[in-house]
């Protein structure tokens, strides 16, 4: 029934929307998603306006997760714990690796009623930690790094807050054994722990004891168990193999070494509890322990081949990680080694809920498009990893001719190729946000250089991805993980393929968040790069590694790369690495557009830049910008020089700064350990070196068990 006009419970569309109408729950929701800065500063007006009494709200305070705040300073946080001592209960300061460890241990932490606690990767020594621990009896889940570690005696309330806690994360120091911090004394009650280690490069020392691990941790109790990578340098007799495992596991993550795992075998009468896997040596994934799977992660196990199995035994899996799993889709026929996708029928017709994929680092090689035909019908994906090669060989031979594309004066003309004057649809030349425009024109169809590109299926059927890899197999960036898989065929693998015109459909991911295109060889104009970014209006990271044809002494791509920057407005994250770059003043100058750029990050062999004020143009349009990370052929005592000069300039507004200005070949001469060295672990990790990021991390524990508690409610 309509609304009468004198009906006063609608909305008045007369009057005039303020913050002050609006209800006070909606108002406290709006305050959670400011900065700690702008929040406190709220919090200062006093109780006689309405919003700084809101501000004062205890809600705000209770839990403060401030990890890579990267305007987070002593000041600021002396006054949370001065104001708020007695309502926080998470507090969560890791990766604030700007504070320095004189800062923290002058701040008073006594939090009497802190349950979370996340130091990691910041400078807190152990005399903090051991005061933390003194009078927050209440604290049950700790991440730190070991150099907070227990060195020393521990007092009485001390002791008896890690006889109490349930979850422990730690990060390894380099030349420090595990084995120096007694977990299975003090932390008895552990149900949670996780143990990683930092890059080998930064010590090439390893630890030589003795002792077992799981004389070191309890594993009685334990229902969520990881092993990062790296971390048999700090505890080098680490024997899996002997360890009893809780019966109530339900996360073994083992992502070093090729450990074999005794999952205990379900009683009549019970159920699953395993929901998360991540191992090298893979067991019988046929049985009923594991039929709860939602995360399972194999990459690297070169013999797996059973992917049928866990097709039709986990129909819950939610994230698969098979990549380099060489021959996890090759079956042999008459003799002949053929790509079976006869598993991704299973998923389909078992409607298993599919949303993060990972089978990059293979060899598919496929005549046809089935890959990409047969992702399509997995809609609910969100996050894809691929090879090139998945992509059906083409015989198109990849053009080898310049552009026209000239300086004059100073001004650019860009390639005559470029995504407005392709031959396209109606359909995908009228597209507007998310919606879609059916078109029944076969022919036209046909002829879109969209509609027709082999990329097109998996983007119409599934809308939403949000992250997106393409990478050549083999790709090895000089800054991968020490771990990086070679492959002999690196070269050779996906030289021959579609135009550049297949990426364009990339443009109709309008949910899009992460790209990744590495070793592509057709991408030769770079036209596809302006489509991607005018049509992605949601992109915020972008990494382009080695474009063009091998071995990548080619850059025509730049002119048309530097017009998509113009487009990229909600870019934070840009790592771009090329052997040659031939216009690096034009490149730097189309950063400008990018506002909200936070890190950025370039590798080049040969690109140069001329003088420090470049980038000095960089970092005054991009007012966020925290990373800048250039290598390139610019000579060791200027980028001592220019690094001073920058860090001197923005280091006292951008307390997070972070600059990096290296000698491609004087880093490279080190094995780049120079470079590990100096920058901070969260940006090492995240972004500056090249890996795959797609089905790497498990949902959390914390996540995890609260769903399973809205699952036992809802049963009930």
């Amino acid at each position: 029934m309509a609304a009468s006009p004198n009906d006063c419970t609608g909305i008045c569309t007369n009057s005039i929307l303020t913050l002050d109408s609006l209800p006070d729950e909606i108002l406290l929701t709006i305050l959670s998603f400011l900065p700690i800065s702008d929040a406190l500063t709220l919090t200062s007006l006093g109780p006689g306006c309405h919003l700084g009494r809101l501000a004062n709200d205890p809600s705000l305070f209770r839990s403060l997760n401030l990890s890579k705040c990267y305007y987070l300073t002593r000041r600021i946080l002396e006054e949370i714990l001065l104001n708020w001592r007695n309502t926080i209960q998470s507090l969560d300061i890791s990766n604030c690796y700007w504070l320095t460890k004189e800062d923290l241990s002058s701040l008073d932490f006594r939090l009497p009623n802190l349950v979370h606690l996340g130091i990691s990767n910041t400078a807190v020594e152990f005399e903090t930690l051991h005061r933390i621990l003194h009078y927050s009896s209440s604290l049950r889940r700790l991440s730190y790094s070991q150099n907070a570690g227990i060195n020393g005696s521990i007092s009485q309330l001390a002791a008896r807050t890690l006889n109490q806690l349930q979850e422990l994360h730690i990060l390894c120091s380099p030349k420090k054994c595990i084995n120096e911090i007694p977990f299975a004394e003090y932390c008895p009650n552990l149900t949670a722990f996780s143990i990683n280690a930092a890059y080998r490069e930064t010590c090439m020392e390893e630890c030589m004891c003795t002792k077992p691990l799981n004389d070191v941790v309890s594993f009685q109790n334990l229902i969520h168990f990881k092993i990062g990578r790296r971390v048999l340098g700090s505890h080098r007799s680490m024997n899996l193999n002997a360890v009893e495992y809780s019966p109530n596991q339900q996360t073994v993550l083992l992502a070093d070494g090729c450990f074999k795992l005794p999952i205990s075998e379900v009683k009549d009468g019970g159920s699953p509890c395993l929901t998360s896997l991540q191992m090298t040596f893979v067991p019988d994934l046929k049985t009923i322990e594991f039929s709860c799977l939602k995360y399972l992660n194999i990459a690297g196990n070169v013999n797996f081949t059973d992917l049928n199995a866990v097709a039709e035994n986990c129909r819950h899996l939610e994230t698969l990680n098979i990549s380099f799993c060489t021959d996890v889709l090759k079956t042999v026929k008459n003799g002949d080694m053929w790509t079976d996708l006869s598993a991704f029928h299973v998923f389909i017709h078992a409607k298993t809920p599919l949303k993060y994929l990972n089978i990059s680092g293979m060899h598919p090689h496929l005549q046809e498009n089935q890959l990409c035909q047969m992702l399509a019908l997995l809609p609910g994906l969100v996050s894809v990893s691929m090879p090139v090669c998945g992509l059906p060989e083409r015989q198109h031979l990849l053009p080898t001719a310049k552009p026209t594309c000239s300086h004059q004066q100073g001004t650019r003309k860009s390639s005559t190729l470029n995504s407005s004057n392709l031959n396209k649809c109606s359909r995908c030349s009228r597209v507007q946000g998310s919606q879609w425009i059916e078109t029944n024109k076969l022919d036209e169809l046909n002829s879109c250089v969209v509609c027709s590109s082999d990329l097109s299926s998996l983007v119409i059927g599934c809308r939403k991805i949000q992250s997106f890899e393409l990478i050549k197999t083999g790709f090895v960036s000089v800054l991968s993980p020490p771990a990086a898989p070679a492959d002999e065929d690196a070269i050779q693998c996906g030289d021959v393929m579609e135009p550049e015109d297949s990426l364009l459909c990339i443009s109709l991911w309008h949910y899009l968040q992460s790209l990744v295109l590495a070793g592509i060889p057709s991408i030769l104009h770079g036209y596809s790069l302006i489509s991607i970014t005018k049509g992605c209006t949601m992109l915020t990271s972008l990494s382009l590694s080695h474009l063009g044809p091998y071995p990548y002494d080619q850059c025509f791509f730049i002119q048309n790369l530097c017009q998509a920057m113009t487009y990229a407005k909600q870019l934070r994250d840009f790592r771009f690495e090329q052997p040659k770059i031939v216009d690096m003043k034009c490149l730097l100058q189309s950063l400008k557009c990018c506002t909200r750029l936070t890190r950025f990050c370039l590798i080049t062999q040969t690109g140069k830049i001329k003088e420090v004020d470049e980038l000095v143009a960089v970092m005054e349009h991009c007012c966020n910008l925290m990373v800048l990370q250039v290598i390139s052929s610019i000579y060791f005592g200027t980028c001592l020089n220019w690094q001073k000069a920058i860090m001197d300039k923005y280091s006292a507004c951008r307390p997070a700064l972070h600059v990096m200005l290296a000698s491609y070949k004087k880093t490279a001469a080190s094995d780049w350990r120079d470079v590990y060295n100096k920058i901070p672990f969260i940006h090492l990790e995240e972004f500056t070196l090249f890996q795959t990021r797609v089905a790497t991390s498990p949902p959390s524990w914390q996540i995890r068990n609260q769903t399973q508690e809205v699952h036992t409610v809802s049963d009930k």
